[in-house]
């Protein structure tokens, strides 16, 4: 996501079922995720620019 001319991201693990679980414990970065996944996000983004979006945890640009 693009705020204000700057990258923002924010990742969510959760169960693919009902837990009750507030989605505010599910956050962790995109960086997390894809250690976890092995997926690869924002390969279109210069090196740099997805290093330090990868590490954030945008919680409160989100909601």
């Amino acid at each position: 996501n693009k705020l204000n001319g700057e990258y923002t991201s924010i990742a969510f693990k959760m169960e693919n079922r009902a837990t009750g679980i507030d989605y505010i414990r599910s956050v962790l970065s995109v960086e997390e995720l894809e250690q976890e996944t092995g997926f690869t996000f924002f390969s279109g983004l210069p090196a740099e620019v997805a290093t330090e979006v990868k590490r954030q945890k945008s919680l409160g640009k989100w909601n």
